[in-house]
């Protein structure tokens, strides 16, 4: 049941993500970079044993929406630059890149602990944007 609930939750949020993007259409990544990462402070301040005493359908959606709201920020930024991109087959690679150094990096929760993790996430999240390319400049009409 777990794993049915997270898996549904990253991809409702992911499709959620793709249609808020389709529809609005966001030019500049840097608020949705800002939300991301206070997402992921909430998310690192609030103690997950917060939410043993709740019912267990609050429980259920409070957690959710607490730890996957993050998977749909992220979700804008890489459909925005993934529209955006002059190579994509290049920020593809990059994206699976990161989703490799993501995975090795969760072995750090052992060490520092889950919502600890969540520092290492905001230090890699600011890491890309700031290092982030420029946005293409559409070619003139002649």
């Amino acid at each position: 049941m777990v794993n049915s609930i997270v898996f549904f939750s990253i991809l409702t949020m992911i499709l959620l993500s793709n249609m808020y993007v389709l529809a609005i259409k966001p030019r500049t990544l840097w608020p949705y970079f800002v939300l991301l990462v206070v997402a992921l402070l909430i998310g690192s301040l609030v103690p997950m044993s917060s939410f043993l005493s709740l019912p267990e359908a609050a429980k259920m959606i409070i957690s959710c929406s607490l730890f996957y709201i993050p998977v749909f920020f992220a979700g804008v930024i890489f459909t925005t630059a993934f529209r955006d991109s002059t190579r994509p087959d290049i920020d593809f690679g990059s994206n699976i890149g990161g989703i490799i150094l993501g995975g090795l990096s969760e072995h750090l929760s052992l060490v520092l602990g889950f919502n600890h993790l969540l520092w290492v996430a905001i230090a890699y999240y600011v890491l890309a944007a700031v290092l982030r390319p420029g946005r293409r400049v559409p070619a003139a009409v002649a």
